[in-house]
């Protein structure tokens, strides 16, 4: 057997190996798209979300299960190279909760209190990630903040207390983890490694996020106003742009809803944008809608450069009424002279 032929089938038996662990971490996790994220461990490139622009119209790309197998070779050619694989579920019905730099310990400890992770895996020796999979609440202005408290809590508790959001990427199994700091003696990186592939929902975890929501219909100017009440009272830490934001979001859902019209969450956000811009300015308006626009991390992976297209788009058309109504108004004026 020459070389080349022993090269071969070295690099086949890896890609093999990273295809079963990826059809058990597939299996497990159950959604029905993926975003894929290569990373540079030395922060020198960067980062590169393969899916960016490959969508229809130029929008973002997401992969099934078995797209993300078809690109196992070419992730795996990368990942010779230096680049972390992650990826990132996207499903409209779940949150997927990552539990973080956490030990077998401590995810045992959760697990004897009624936690059922879908997956755990070891992403470097002694680190251990957990997966917890809970349904998802459509079109709650506050379900991503509360999910997002619910992981914040959950990774201060039990894994990485800087741990950030609910929408957060991790490893894919079967593949290195390339940080150098794990290189052993001998030149080699450890592999992401599956422990448990249980799959399902964890209705423990499911129930820690009934308190930070709310769920209200706003189809009425009644409901409308009963909802933001509410909000006021259960949600805190938010600004009066933000309050603002989120009554201007519930009035044109709710308008949309009475009209019977397709609700479009970006349209939703670009006219509540367009009603903040009289009071706000453009800046606050941006960080508003990046904080509490409902699913918004799950519909843009590029968060800024939505905010400022959306916000200057709605400005842009605010200003072009306004001139159009002060012309009406002037040659109203000229007529009755």
């Amino acid at each position: 057997m020459g070389i080349s032929t022993q090269m071969c089938n070295y690099t086949q038996k890896h890609i093999t190996a990273k295809e079963k662990s990826w059809d058990r971490q597939a299996a497990a996790l159950d959604s029905p798209a993926y975003r894929i994220t290569l990373t540079d461990p030395l922060g020198m490139a960067k980062p590169w979300n393969m899916g960016k622009g490959q969508g229809s119209q130029g929008q973002e790309g997401f992969y099934t299960k078995e797209e993300v197998k078809d690109l196992i070779p070419t992730l795996s050619a990368k990942n010779a190279q230096g680049r972390n694989i992650f990826i990132t579920p996207i499903d409209e019905d779940h949150h997927y909760l990552v539990l973080d730099d956490s030990s077998a310990a401590q995810v045992d400890e959760l697990k004897q209190h009624g936690f059922k992770p879908a997956l755990t895996q070891e992403s470097s020796p002694g680190n251990v990630q957990a997966i917890f999979k809970i349904p998802r609440v459509k079109n709650s202005v506050t379900e991503q903040k509360a999910a997002n408290n619910v992981v914040q809590r959950l990774n201060k508790e039990f894994g990485d207390p800087n741990f950030s959001g609910v929408i957060h990427p991790f490893r894919m199994a079967g593949f290195t983890n390339p940080k150098p700091k794990h290189k052993d003696r001998n030149g080699n990186f450890p592999f992401v490694q599956i422990k448990t592939a249980q799959g399902g929902l964890c209705e423990r975890m499911a129930q820690a996020m009934e308190n930070p929501r709310i769920e209200k219909a706003t189809v009425t100017r009644k409901a409308i106003i009963k909802a933001v009440a509410e909000e006021k009272k259960q949600v805190n830490g938010l600004t009066s742009a933000e309050h603002a934001f989120c009554r201007a979001w519930h009035k044109v859902k709710g308008l949309a809803v009475a009209k019977g019209w397709p609700l479009d969450n970006s349209k939703i956000d670009f006219r509540a944008c367009k009603e903040l811009l009289g009071r706000y300015r453009k800046e606050i308006v941006k960080a508003a809608l990046v904080k509490v626009s409902p699913s918004i991390e799950t519909r843009h992976s590029d968060l800024k450069d939505y905010a400022h297209r959306t916000v200057e788009r709605a400005d842009q058309e605010r200003i072009q009424e306004q001139a159009k109504s002060k012309k009406q108004r002037r040659g109203m004026s000229m007529g009755g002279r």
